[in-house]
């Protein structure tokens, strides 16, 4: 028995309306062609969300909070010279933690003993190229 419908899917990140399209019903299911299509967009989002994650700088503090050192494991998605550097709340630049070379793909651990006095949130920022991640840590009293 074939009827038409008007369907409407909702699909992050955008609204996908299809209408009037034939739908069949074949023992108490409904198969049409719409499904394939709301299929082949989530899978597309899927992949553009895969792509923007291969594509992320990685940084991880540990332990966070710290005591009186931390190790930074950094992983970049491109190869290239790396500057790891601290500040306050304010913006000041505290310290530059790590200045080197990074291989894509490949995670580095960065120990750094904090020599600093204040005992409030520091900001802690990654560069590479024109990708950038800042972060806190907290200093444990």
């Amino acid at each position: 028995m074939r009827i038409s419908t008007f369907k409407i899917y909702r699909c992050l990140p955008a609204l996908l309306v299809i209408g009037l399209m034939p739908a069949v019903h074949v023992n108490g299911q409904t198969a049409s062609q719409p499904v394939n299509a709301v299929t082949a967009k989530t899978a597309a989002v899927n992949t553009i969300a895969d792509a923007a994650a291969a594509t992320a700088i990685k940084v991880r503090s540990f332990p966070n909070p710290f005591i009186d050192k931390i190790t930074f494991t950094v992983t970049s998605p491109v190869s290239g010279k790396g500057v790891l550097e601290l500040y306050d709340l304010t913006g000041r630049r505290l310290d530059l933690v790590y200045q080197g070379e990074f291989q894509a793909g490949v995670p580095k651990n960065i120990e750094y003993k904090v020599n600093l006095a204040p005992r409030t949130p520091i900001l802690y920022k990654f560069g590479i190229g024109l990708k950038t991640v800042t972060n806190m840590i907290i200093r444990y009293n």
